[in-house]
């Protein structure tokens, strides 16, 4: 399933409440019409989107 980076920076808010978060269908798009958080390395880093609220914004 893919989903935009604005759906993904919402899920991430809630992975410390689950074991295992299958978060990376954003990086299949070739257009994304939203930055959300940083994934280098297929890790999400949620302490640096210097951004309130989910860290998303549209692009």
């Amino acid at each position: 399933m893919t989903e935009t980076n604005a759906s993904t920076a919402t899920a991430a808010q809630f992975t410390p409440l689950s074991d295992y978060a299958d978060l990376d269908g954003s990086l299949l798009l070739a257009n994304d019409s939203f930055e959300g958080i940083d994934m280098p390395g297929g890790e999400g880093n949620l302490s640096n989107a210097g951004r309130a609220g989910t860290g998303a914004r549209e692009t």
